[in-house]
């Protein structure tokens, strides 16, 4: 039933309650009035047709078409002034408080219809302690004799293994990856500009050896993220234009390639995912970064916009932290790397900030851990340096040496397990 012309009285009548707030401090914590993501899915299904941005103008807003006064009061205005300008999982979250205060009527039709008052699970269970963030950082270069190197390294105790080659196959030019489960992804560029993927299991340490991702040639550079068990494969074409593909593992299948924007004229991409939402940024040929934003469940793009106004930015890279921030770093035309951090609830970013005063740098790559940004960087010498960022104290470590191989081209960083 469409959602602009069905009532939501019971929504709309409870939610202007002054004791919204007390009823909802009183529910107890637990899943009793909880429900899948895949149950609140076919609510949004019946609500907005699956679409998680919609505002048609009707007082509803969003994927659950949540009103606007009872956003407000079940405390949706941490994530966005309005449910349609929040993430899925944000909606969903404000969606179990309510379903929690005033039950799975208060969708009345759709509600009855997915199910909802007979799902209790929890739709977003919190991570057990033991499969926390790890301490350990899997770290890939391309050597001096276009192999895939790889380093593991515990920024608590400071170690690092050493360099070994993830595979033997000569002739690649740059790689990223990204942590699926028990294992590390690792894709490159071969000579050939196909991209190849090898999988790395973190209980055997074996690998799978590289495999032909997709037959299309002349692929520039490649980034990665992951949602849930799904990979985002990204791809700067010789054209300038962005691609991407992804790859559900559960399955096993990957997606045809296509074009994710229309636009032309980038010089490089990295990606990061945040819940359902992956955020692409490039450099533009006015060497300015620019952020699209792709939502996988309504499968479609925001157009590219300006990270702020500066200019002369030749690399970037770019992470999500646990606290709802995307930190994007850049090095700059003075090769020095440069940090902006953007809130994606509120769409805001902070200025750029020169990250130490090292120069001297070529490349570089970004991963969270715990309450750090683990930052790698490739120096003049080709050696790969590490500095770590508190995000809580703003603070960041003097850069050092990881290990004294040098030659190298391109790094790629992705949390261990």
């Amino acid at each position: 039933m469409s959602a602009t012309v069905r009532p939501r009285t019971k929504i709309a009548a409870l939610a202007g309650l002054t004791l919204a707030g007390l009823a909802l401090s009183l529910v107890p914590a637990g899943t009793a009035s909880a429900a899948s993501v895949a149950t609140w899915d076919k609510v949004a299904h019946c609500e907005s047709t699956d679409n998680w941005s919609i505002n048609t103008g009707n007082g509803y807003y969003g994927g659950l078409q949540i009103y606007k006064p009872t956003w407000d009061s079940y405390g949706g205005q941490q994530y966005a002034a309005y449910p349609h300008q929040a993430t899925k999982q944000q909606q969903i979250l404000i969606a179990e408080k309510i379903l929690a205060g005033q039950g799975a009527g208060a969708w009345g039709t759709c509600g009855a219809a997915a199910g909802l008052a007979d799902d209790h699970a929890d739709p977003y269970p919190e991570v057990p302690p033991t499969a926390a963030v790890s301490a350990t950082v899997h770290l890939y270069g391309i050597g001096a004799d276009g192999r895939v190197y790889g380093n593991n390294g515990n920024y608590s105790a400071g170690t690092w293994d050493g360099y070994k080659t993830v595979d033997g196959t000569q002739g690649f030019r740059q790689t990223t990856s990204i942590r699926v489960g028990d294992e590390v992804h690792v894709y490159a560029i071969g000579a050939d500009d196909r991209i190849y993927e090898d999988r790395g299991n973190f209980k055997t340490g074996t690998w799978t050896g590289f495999q032909l991702v997709d037959n299309t040639q002349g692929f520039q550079q490649i980034s990665v993220a992951a949602t849930g068990n799904t990979v985002r494969l990204f791809a700067l074409g010789a054209d300038g234009r962005v691609y991407g593909k992804s790859a559900d593992y559960a399955q096993g299948s990957w997606t045809t390639l296509q074009l994710v924007d229309g636009t032309a004229g980038f010089k490089k991409i990295t990606a990061t995912a945040t819940g359902n939402t992956v955020r692409l940024y490039t450099i533009g040929s006015d060497d300015r970064i620019y952020n699209a934003n792709g939502n996988y469940s309504t499968g479609t793009w925001s157009p590219f916009a300006l990270v702020g106004n500066n200019a002369g930015f030749k690399q970037v890279a770019a992470t999500t932290t646990s606290e709802g921030t995307v930190r994007l770093y850049a090095i700059g035309s003075d090769d020095r790397i440069y940090n902006t951090n953007g809130n994606y609830s509120t769409g805001t970013w902070s200025g750029y900030d020169v990250v130490g005063n090292a120069a001297g740098f070529k490349q570089l790559a970004a991963t969270p851990a715990d309450k750090t940004v683990q930052l790698y960087a490739i120096g003049s010498d080709d050696r790969i340096y590490n500095t770590n960022g508190n995000y809580s104290t703003g603070s960041w470590s003097p850069f050092a040496l990881v290990g004294d191989a040098a030659g190298f081209k391109q790094i790629s960083a992705t949390p261990g397990a």
